[in-house]
C-alpha cells in the first residue's frame, strides 16, 4: 500500500491480509468470466453437434449459420475461457466483443415482440460477467506490477507463478476442446458434400401408397388444414411434398380446370416468378403437371404440382447452388425424373 506521512504504516500482516483479501475478489470476479465463457462455448457446440445429426434444428430454432460455424465459435470461447483462467485481459476483450457483436446483429425488436425476456435476461448476466472478468483482468496485472517485488514474501508468493500441473480438470478441459475442434472440421467437411444423385438418396411414398419421392434426410410430417406434407432437410438440399386430397372435389374438373388450378397452387407460393410448363417431364400417371424453377440469393428451387387419382401433389426441391448452377440443375432434373406415381 501507498503510505504517506499522515497514515500510519501497517504491518506485514496487515498489509498480506488487506491484499489476501483484495486478491480473493478479484479472482471471483475472473471466475465469474470464466463461468460465462465456458457457457457460450458449451451452448454453441450443443448447437453445432445438433446440426451435424439434425440439420433442420437451426431452421426449428430460428438460427442463422451452419453448424461448423457454431463449433467453432465453441471451440474459439473455450480457448478464449483458458485465456481468462490465465488472466489474460486479451482474452476477456475477445470474448466481450464476441457477445457485444453476437448481440448486435440480433433481431433485438422481433425478440421484444415475442417477448422473450429470458434472452435479455440471460445475455445481460453473461455481459455483466465478461466486463467483471476485464476489470479483474486489468486490476490483478495492476497488482502484479505494484506487488509482485514487495520484500514481504507472503506478498510477493501471492503472484508468484506456480508449476504447470496437469489435473483431471484440465485434461477433461483440453478433450474438450479438442473434440470441439473436430466436430466443426467434420461438420465443415460434410457441409461441402451433397449428394447430387437421388438414386442414392431414401424415398418417401405418402401414406396413400400412390406417389414416391427421392428425399435427402429423414423425413418430417405434418398435418394441417387437410393438407399432408412431408419434409427433409440435409446440408444443403431441402425436399417436400404436400398431398391435398380433395375428398371428391377434383374428380369431375377438365383438363383445363386441373392446369388452372395446379398453376393457381404454385403462383400462390410464388408470386412474380416465372413458370415454364413441362407436361413431357410429367411423372406418369399424373394430369395438369406443372413445373417452375425459382431462384433466389443462390438458392435453386424446382416446384411440381400435378394431379393423380384425384388428389393434388406439390413436390419442391431446393438447393444451395454454391456457384455451381450446372450442377444444381442437374440434380433438379434427377430429383424430377424420380418422382413415381405407383399405379
Amino acid at each position: 500500500m501507498d503510505e504517506s506521512p499522515n497514515t500510519p504504516v501497517l504491518s506485514d500482516d496487515t498489509r498480506a491480509n488487506r491484499l489476501s483479501g483484495l486478491m480473493n475478489k478479484n479472482h471471483r470476479m475472473i471466475s465469474t468470466a470464466f463461468g460465462a465463457a465456458v457457457f457460450i462455448a458449451v451452448i454453441n457446440t450443443l448447437i453445432g453437434i445438433a446440426a451435424i445429426f439434425t440439420p433442420n434444428i437451426l431452421n426449428i430454432l430460428e438460427f442463422g449459420g451452419l453448424g461448423w460455424f457454431y463449433c467453432l465459435s465453441g471451440f474459439i470461447m473455450f480457448a478464449v475461457a483458458a485465456g481468462i483462467h490465465y488472466k489474460s485481459r486479451v482474452c476477456v476483450i475477445i470474448g466481450l466483443l464476441f457477445m457485444v457483436v453476437d448481440t448486435a446483429l440480433s433481431d433485438l425488436p422481433a425478440l421484444l415482440r415475442n417477448g422473450n425476456i429470458a434472452y435479455f435476461i440471460m445475455r445481460g448476466f453473461i455481459l455483466y460477467a465478461l466486463i467483471m472478468g476485464l476489470i479483474g483482468a486489468f486490476q490483478y496485472h495492476s497488482y502484479k506490477r505494484r506487488f509482485s517485488g514487495d520484500p514481504n514474501p507472503t506478498i510477493a508468493a501471492l503472484f508468484s507463478r506456480g508449476h504447470f500441473r496437469i489435473s483431471a480438470g484440465t485434461i477433461i478441459f483440453l478433450l474438450l476442446s479438442a473434440s470441439v475442434l473436430i466436430a466443426g472440421i467434420y461438420s465443415f467437411w460434410i457441409s461441402g458434400r451433397v449428394s447430387y444423385d437421388p438414386s442414392t438418396w431414401e424415398t418417401y411414398t405418402t401414406t396413400d401408397g400412390l406417389v414416391t419421392i427421392p428425399i435427402p434426410g429423414a423425413p418430417e410430417f405434418s398435418m394441417a388444414d387437410g393438407i399432408q406434407s412431408v419434409r427433409s432437410y440435409s446440408n444443403k438440399t431441402f425436399a417436400g411434398l404436400d398431398r391435398i386430397a380433395g375428398d371428391g372435389l377434383f374428380s369431375d374438373l377438365s383438363a383445363k380446370e386441373m392446369e388452372d388450378i395446379v398453376t393457381q397452387a404454385l403462383e400462390s407460393g410464388l408470386t412474380g416468378q416465372q413458370f415454364s410448363y413441362k407436361p413431357d417431364a410429367a411423372p406418369d400417371g399424373a394430369q395438369a403437371c406443372i413445373i417452375a424453377d425459382a431462384y433466389h440469393e443462390g438458392v435453386l428451387a424446382r416446384y411440381q404440382a400435378f394431379f393423380a387419382d384425384g388428389a393434388l401433389y406439390i413436390t419442391m426441391l431446393a438447393i444451395d447452388a454454391d456457384q455451381d448452377d450446372k450442377r444444381a440443375l442437374a440434380l433438379l432434373d434427377a430429383f424430377t425424373d424420380a418422382i413415381v406415381i405407383n399405379s
